[in-house]
């Protein structure tokens, strides 16, 4: 059954390079069809600060290439991985000052208040659930989309990581008791922090760089972090934590985002071509991720990770602690009636996490 549902992605994403109409020439490249070399009438830089490894870091240097060949060379944006041109932090300050044309940011309070509805706990656990609030006009999406284009940037895609598991080096964790002690790396956001506090009051949450937390994780700083299958392996966290909790405590992605400036300056075709390429990466990241995941959990399990899967009702103990829709109040309904005067956006967003989770 597994490889059935592998094959069919495969052939979905297949379906998606040719319902595309592009073939994506190799960046730079730079050649007509008949030997001359074409030069580019736009050349970007796009920064990527992912690991290289990653099914993310593919789907991005496949956006570089699909626009180069759908655009015949008149857009080449050159590609730059392994945060050679800065962080998250530093493609943030760079392409909102329109220094760097695009750049892979993570969102987080700290670039906008309202970037903290990414965090909201236990939104989208599952797949379905997952599409239905952050593609296509999922009001998460929505609303992450809004908050970018108020740090003036246009969020081209969404480059899937996959749901929030705890990883750590001392134990398996399956009641909020297996936190006691541990010093947990917690992204640096209000609602990260606030949903760590109540999930597991016995642990300590520690808001250190993601840049550092590989090497914090191998001295000792920390006991473990957040993470997600698809950069754990990556990322090589399998050689420095091998204990793996499904606790699926949020989804996560980091976006594309081009400088909100530079994107209205383009022709209407241009933008027209920026953003079929982005949606063509954005596919392709999410299939290829899913898809790789049995596959990722088999080569770890090799190396020794320990993974822990919890059933329904130990995860509701951790749900139970966090009491996510108080959470969300507390969060959220001033936020958003600020940002969204009159619409009830609070209201709406509860509903549509309920609808979505099946909650009645």
């Amino acid at each position: 059954m597994k490889k059935v549902v592998l094959l069919f992605i495969s052939l979905t994403l297949a379906g998606v390079a040719i319902l595309s109409g592009c073939t994506a020439a190799p960046a730079g490249s730079g050649d007509d069809g008949g030997g001359a070399t074409v030069e580019a009438e736009y050349q970007w830089r796009v920064s990527n600060f992912l690991g290289e490894a990653g099914v993310g870091s593919r789907s991005i240097r496949h956006f570089c290439d699909v626009l180069y060949g759908i655009s015949d060379g008149r857009v080449d944006a050159k590609y730059y991985g392994s945060a050679a041109l800065g962080d998250s932090e530093e493609n943030f300050d760079a392409v909102q000052a329109g220094e760097l044309e695009i750049g892979v940011i993570s969102p987080y309070s700290g670039f906008h208040e309202l970037q903290n509805v990414k965090g909201l706990p236990f939104a989208g656990s599952t797949w379905e659930a997952v599409d239905t609030l952050f593609y296509g006009d999922g009001l998460i999406r929505q609303i992450i989309d809004h908050s970018w284009d108020l740090c003036g940037m246009k969020c081209l895609g969404y480059i899937e990581n996959s749901h929030m598991v705890y990883i750590n080096k001392v134990r398996p964790i399956l009641t909020p008791d297996d936190f006691d002690g541990l010093k947990i790396r917690v992204p640096p956001s209000d609602v990260y922090v606030k949903t760590f506090e109540r999930m597991a009051p016995k642990g300590i949450g520690e808001t250190i760089p993601w840049t550092e937390t590989y090497t914090s994780l191998e001295r000792g700083v920390v006991d473990g972090t957040v993470n997600y299958i698809s950069v754990y392996e990556a990322s090589k966290f399998n050689e420095v934590a091998k204990f793996y909790t499904d606790i699926n405590q949020m989804y996560n992605w980091d976006n594309l985002l081009i400088n909100k400036e530079l994107y209205e300056s383009l022709p209407d075709d241009v933008r027209d071509m920026v953003l079929e390429a982005a949606d063509v990466m954005e596919a392709d990241c999410r299939f290829t991720n899913r898809a790789s995941h049995l596959e990722i959990m088999a080569r770890c399990e090799e190396t020794g990770t320990q993974f822990t899967f919890l059933t329904p009702e130990q995860r509701q103990v951790f749900i139970d602690n966090v009491n996510p829709y108080q959470l969300y109040e507390e969060l959220y309904k001033d936020l958003l009636e600020e940002y969204y005067p009159g619409e009830k956006m609070y209201e709406q967003l509860v509903n549509a996490v309920k609808e979505a989770e099946g909650v009645a």
